[in-house]
């Protein structure tokens, strides 16, 4: 039996260390991603002093960027466009903008007369002035309506009408950013903090940058301007450096993120803001690993295989059979296998010890990566080496015959070794519990492409009864219609004289419950007189349930779970339920009381109440009448001689 290991647990890598690369949907890794600019920009620029800016995306895809320098507020309308300025009064240094969801208003932070000026989103004039400020600089507005203002160094928090609420304690900050469940604090020494809308601060960590320009929060990823140098630089949501956006270089004065126009970048200088690609390029390097991994079954003297599934090229694999220092690179106890070879057979002789540590080395050139789907380490694999004369399987030193022979024959495993686990797992494909596809599965059985697992699993056994009252229940049922299913033919029985002591109590109603039988072809002597007797052409053999054969009805009361679709959703059912050559009526069974056919209170039967009451000048559906009990009627409510009036 082969024992083996997969490290992708849950297509979560648990256990393992990560640097360098980002973990897909699918469980997969590959490098992590970087922004990337369409065209190598460089834009002319002291970046050193580029002064704090603003930039945002409305909701209709304008994008509105400030320049400090001109005193002016300008737009462009989505990709495309020159920018045309925006008056709203005397502009006074218009630094940071921030969009208020509450108030659909664009918040514009007016540093030279210390005020933020609301304009309307739609109209673009202005509809409030926010007083009492020193010198605002940097905006951000949260979901529910609070507004944090960078003013003259400090973080001052509001309401949504420009009241004080509060503030963030510390050093100088120099811009602000809000983010899932707080907002960013980029303070002028580098350094970020998290805090919610109470001023608590949750988390902080260094950037390590001298001049911290800008700040935007964007997915799970943190973009700061490195005003030193001139570059965009990348950070996981924990402090930890992704890299810089590739093909920018320039001043960057503010950050916005949008889904459908992607980074951009205002420079400060009043151009047109930059537009970055979120994903366009990857970094240059990444590692994996982790480990220890044992034979479960405590063997040291068999061989390991070790399979990487690796799409693309790029990667390197390593193991080694000690506690490594740090990850593949960095520790020479790492063995690196030649690039790009995703398998290694490791025997006892080339690999001592019952423990063994897996890693692997990621390389691009920053546009595209390997991707990384899943590791196996099988402890103890009989391998091809088996099929073989014994002799090839001699034992022997290290690099002998035999070790060859098993390194040599692992190649081919490897290859081949996927194609027969593809084979083992074909029953799994048509598993409804554990197919990777259920949808398929649903389209060879006639269901909707959204069908659960469990549809499916019980589709098998809903095939067998189709066509037949119970199968018809059970899929109006899964239609969520409470239905009775009635066939004529099963309530119709013989005529028949009552017998017995209870004959007295059975009524026998002709046409209702009971049928009369066949009628016998007449024969001379036996149903016929001579010249007392007409033959004709009636069908005399006619079924007595000939008439109500291949009918059936589907009554649907109006209960609780009734609704104005149901009788039409009961009706595509049936139609594609029912066998073809069968006759269907759907009834909506209403409310009402017939005593000995419908009077199951509750359920098919109501009783009225008093009259509802009526407003003022509303007749109601019965004209107006006094309130209170009715008055009594001779030979309606009362009787003479046993009512009192």
């Amino acid at each position: 039996m082969r024992e083996y290991r997969y490290l992708n647990v849950e297509g979560r890598w648990r256990g393992m260390h990560l640097s360098g690369l980002d973990l897909g949907a699918d469980g997969s890794l590959r490098l992590a991603s970087l922004p990337l600019a369409p065209e190598v920009t460089v834009i002319p620029g002291d970046a050193a002093r580029t002064a704090p800016a603003g930039i945002v995306v409305l909701p209709d895809g304008d994008v509105l960027f400030t320049d400090p320098e001109r005193n002016r507020l300008l737009c462009v309308r989505g990709r495309e466009g020159a920018p045309y300025p925006l008056v709203y009064g005397t502009p006074r240094t218009p630094r940071g903008l921030a969009y208020h969801p509450a108030r659909r208003a664009v918040l514009v932070a007016d540093a030279g007369s210390g005020r933020i000026v609301l304009l309307d989103a739609r109209t673009r004039q202005v509809s409030e002035v926010w007083e009492r400020f020193a010198a605002p600089v940097s905006l951000a507005a949260g979901p529910a309506g609070a507004v944090a203002v960078v003013d003259d160094g400090r973080v001052r928090l509001l309401d949504q009408w420009g009241r004080e609420a509060g503030r963030v304690d510390g050093p100088a900050a120099t811009a602000v950013a809000a983010a899932p469940g707080g907002l960013l604090v980029l303070r002028a020494s580098g350094l970020v903090q998290s805090a919610d809308w109470t001023g608590a601060i949750t988390s902080e960590w260094d950037t390590g940058l001298a001049r911290a320009t800008a700040l935007c929060f964007t997915g799970h990823r943190v973009l700061v301007g490195d005003g030193e140098r001139g570059l965009l630089a990348v950070y996981e949501d924990d402090g930890r450096l992704v890299g810089t956006a590739a093909g920018f270089r320039g001043p960057v004065a503010a950050i916005a993120a949008d889904d459908r126009l992607g980074i951009l970048l205002n420079t400060g200088a009043g151009e047109p803001p930059a537009r970055l690609t979120p994903a366009g390029a990857c970094r240059t390097s990444g590692s994996l690993w982790g480990g220890p991994y044992r034979d479960p079954l405590g063997r040291r003297d068999r061989p390991r295989l070790v399979r990487a599934h690796v799409a693309g090229t790029g990667y390197t694999l390593h193991v080694t059979g000690s506690p490594p220092a740090g990850p593949p690179g960095t520790d020479p106890a790492w063995t690196a296998l030649p690039p790009d070879t995703g398998h290694t057979l490791l025997t006892a002789s080339s690999l001592p010890g019952p423990d063994l540590w897996v890693g692997v080395s990621f390389s691009s050139t920053g546009t595209a990566g390997p991707v990384l789907s899943q590791i196996r380490v099988d402890f103890g694999p009989e391998g091809y080496l088996r099929h073989l004369p014994a002799v090839y399987g001699e034992p022997g030193a290290a690099g002998g015959p035999a070790d060859f022979m098993a390194r040599w024959l692992a190649v081919f495993e490897s290859t081949f070794g996927d194609l027969h686990e593809e084979i083992e797992d074909l029953p799994a494909l048509f598993d409804p519990s554990a197919s990777p596809d259920p949808g398929r599965l649903a389209g060879w059985l006639g269901l909707e492409a959204g069908a659960g697992r469990e549809a499916i699993r019980d589709a098998f056994a809903a095939h067998a009864r189709r066509g037949t009252p119970g199968g018809l229940r059970a899929a109006l049922e899964a239609a969520g219609a409470d239905a009775v299913v009635e066939e004529s033919a099963r309530s119709c029985g013989w005529w028949s004289l009552p017998e017995g002591p209870e004959a007295g109590a059975l009524v026998q109603r002709l046409g209702v419950g009971t049928v009369l039988g066949a009628i016998e072809p007449p024969v001379l002597g036996r149903g016929a007189t001579l010249d007392a007797s007409v033959l004709g052409s009636a069908p005399y053999r006619m079924p007595p349930t000939a008439e109500t054969a291949h009918r059936f009805t589907v009554r649907v009361r109006r209960g609780p779970g009734f609704h104005d679709g149901l009788p039409g959703r009961v009706r595509a059912v049936v139609e594609r339920e029912k066998p073809a050559h069968t006759a269907a009526h759907v009834c909506v069974v209403e409310p009402r009381m017939r005593v000995g056919v419908q009077a199951i209170l509750g359920v098919d039967t109501v009783l009225g109440g008093p009259r509802a009451a009526t407003a003022l000048g509303d007749l109601g559906p019965g004209g107006l009448v006094l309130g209170g009990e009715p008055p009594p009627r001779l030979g309606g409510t009362s009787v003479a001689g046993h009512a009192q009036i």
